[in-house]
């Protein structure tokens, strides 16, 4: 199964998204994470959570391969592909794994700014869909904080955009952030994660019911 994670802006949580998942996924089976983004955050993750002595997720750089390139070698080794995209739907990374892709999710933010940027990957991935029939795709609601107003109306915001949006939406947690200082993921956190944990689990289980 290929899992692209995307955005239309940075800063909404992909790149974490990706790695506790591929993390909570790699314990059930083969799986690799393809750092489509230039930016290569999941890469430089993964290789300082290798220096702090975690057990990572496989992961590849795209280097000079496409991503249909990328791909292509790598459905033969693994069970599981989440490929980090960049933070552009424009982007012939992101286009690529939309036609290639089984699922998308996309993450978003209690803000007007992520609606807003969220409108026009709705369009895309309807187009992507024409061309890729077995593609499936929802929104992530991420770093929810229940007492806000924004945050309780969020869920009914962009249920109006025409996609799905996965049950489980993910709080602003601390720990979340904090993994990002060694490379680690949620499970490498111990009794303090969780809640995080059942969150990551939970959204696993909802992506595979699409």
């Amino acid at each position: 199964m290929i899992i692209g994670l995307m955005s239309n802006k940075g800063g909404v949580g992909k790149t974490t998204l990706s790695m506790n998942i591929a993390k909570g996924l790699s314990s059930r089976s083969s799986l690799v994470v393809l750092d489509a983004d230039p930016q290569q955050s999941s890469t430089h993750w993964n290789r300082v959570g290798k220096l702090s002595g975690f057990e990572c997720p496989d992961l590849v750089t795209l280097e000079e391969q496409s991503v249909d390139e990328a791909i292509a070698k790598l459905s033969n080794q693994y069970e599981h592909i989440i490929v980090d995209c960049p933070p552009s739907i424009e982007s012939a990374q992101t286009k690529a794994t939309l036609n290639l892709a089984d699922i998308a999710i996309v993450p978003v933010q209690p803000s007007p700014i992520d609606l807003w940027a969220t409108v026009h990957i709705i369009g895309i991935i309807k187009e992507s869909q024409a061309r890729n029939p077995r593609l499936r795709a929802a929104m992530l609601l991420n770093q929810l904080e229940p007492r806000t107003t924004l945050s309780k109306v969020m869920k009914n915001a962009v249920g109006q955009f025409g996609l799905p949006v996965l049950p489980i939406g993910l709080r602003r947690r601390a720990i979340y952030r904090n993994c990002l200082l060694d490379g680690r993921s949620v499970y490498d956190s111990g009794v303090r994660a969780e809640d995080a944990i059942a969150e990551i689990e939970t959204v696993i289980e909802e992506i595979f019911k699409l």
